[in-house]
């Protein structure tokens, strides 16, 4: 068993850390055509009513939202089963599960895999183009020149109240759940990118939509995508 390379080495080896580090300084030269966009990423809380903003904003631009599509086409890409993928899906792993899993189950690809073609999947569907993607760090390996990110944020309590509606369970069941995922989601980003998933420096804009509510959210994710994508 190849021990002695970690994660971050395998994934490296395969190019995704130097890919996305390129990605996240690189500013297309001014009056040159973006080989990508337009497309806005919503990155988001659980329980934070960043899904539907995103189905919401899909729906108004006439754009088509990605998110379990893009778990779809990874499982495609590599043979796998989706229910096999989402042990990877925003989430982190420990060096040995990498190594272990493979040989346990026979169509699991690996995490190193999994990041690689996610990584593919997400430039592909950005050079597509008119293109709303959820989550798994989209915003951290396109060029922000060309599209715009999108963080919908609440507060803690306010989004278990959310979790407990949504999936009929206990209060106390439902700040298990959201405490978890936001604990996943923070590993898998700074796991995966080196980057913390809360740095507001990441996105062009944070909303708080279970404040605001939809309507309003939509109109200033509207408002930002005019002024910086020029969509009308």
């Amino acid at each position: 068993m190849p021990s002695s390379h970690s994660i971050e080495e395998l994934v490296a080896r395969q190019g995704l850390f130097s890919e996305v580090r390129r990605r996240s300084r690189e500013r297309p030269a001014t009056g040159a055509r973006a080989a990508e966009g337009p497309w806005i990423t919503v990155s988001r809380q659980l329980g934070s009513w960043g899904l539907p903003l995103a189905a919401r904003v899909a729906e108004t631009l006439g754009w088509r939202a990605y998110d379990r599509e893009i778990l779809a086409a990874i499982a495609a890409e590599t043979r796998s089963q989706e229910v096999v993928l989402e042990r990877y899906d925003e989430h982190a792993v420990r060096e040995f599960d990498e190594y272990l899993a493979p040989l346990i189950i026979p169509d699991d690809p690996g995490h190193a895999r999994y990041l690689v073609e996610l990584a593919a999947v997400i430039a592909r569907i950005a050079r597509q183009g008119r293109a709303v993607l959820v989550g798994r760090g989209a915003h951290l390996v396109l060029t922000p020149a060309c599209g715009l990110r999108i963080r919908a944020v609440g507060a803690f309590d306010a989004r278990v109240a959310e979790i407990a509606r949504l999936e009929d369970v206990p209060p106390a069941e439902a700040r298990r759940i959201v405490s978890e995922n936001d604990q996943a989601q923070r590993a898998f980003i700074r796991q995966t990118f080196r980057q913390e998933i809360d740095d507001p420096s990441g996105y062009d804009l944070v909303l708080n939509v279970l404040d605001l509510g939809l309507d309003a959210a939509l109109q200033s994710v509207l408002a930002a995508a005019k002024g910086k994508l020029g969509l009308q």
